[in-house]
């Protein structure tokens, strides 16, 4: 009994130890010193800075649309402190629903990020022919408002979200 029982704790540790090993392996950071944050994703993804939106692209594209799932960054600084969060919520929503007419909201909720208080929304627009899902995170500090958006095509959404999710998740303020 006890062979066996030290047989099970060595092969959880050397299971651990080689999931350990490989989550560390294929991970990368983008830290943007300009902004503040770091966020982690996967080795295979395509990282394009564009100053104020970093974006970070699947390895895997869609072939009628030439598209990538990805997640994205994208950063605002103002004049002033932003010290309402729901008040800020409800601009980014109208600003949006003014932007894309044909844009269908499906969930709006408060939500947690970096332990700090955000807002998701989640909604589907179409462009074109092509019709996007996407689950966007808002959340401010300071002067400063971040915007973590995950957009694949409608029909690839949840085929990718878990991922999405893990590197929203790994989003990190540096003070």
């Amino acid at each position: 009994m006890q062979k066996t029982g030290g047989l099970f704790l060595f092969t959880l540790v050397l299971i651990c130890a080689c999931a350990g090993s490989v989550c560390g392996q294929n991970k990368n950071s983008y830290v943007s010193q300009k902004f503040n944050y770091s966020v982690k994703y996967p080795a295979e993804y395509k990282v394009n800075d564009l100053d104020d939106i970093v974006v970070l692209s699947s390895p895997y594209a869609d072939k009628k649309f030439a598209f990538s799932s990805n997640v994205n960054v994208t950063v605002r600084q103002y004049p002033m402190p932003i010290t309402d969060l729901q008040d800020f919520f409800n601009q980014a929503k109208r600003s949006l629903k003014a932007t894309f007419k044909a844009v269908k909201i499906i969930e709006e909720k408060k939500d947690e990020l970096d332990k700090r208080p955000a807002y998701r929304i989640t909604y589907t627009l179409s462009q074109k022919e092509a019709k996007f899902k996407m689950t966007q995170i808002l959340l401010v500090n300071g002067r400063v408002a971040y915007a973590i958006t995950y957009t694949a095509l409608e029909n690839e959404f949840n085929r990718y979200l878990k991922e999405a999710d893990i590197i929203i998740k790994s989003f990190h303020i540096l003070n």
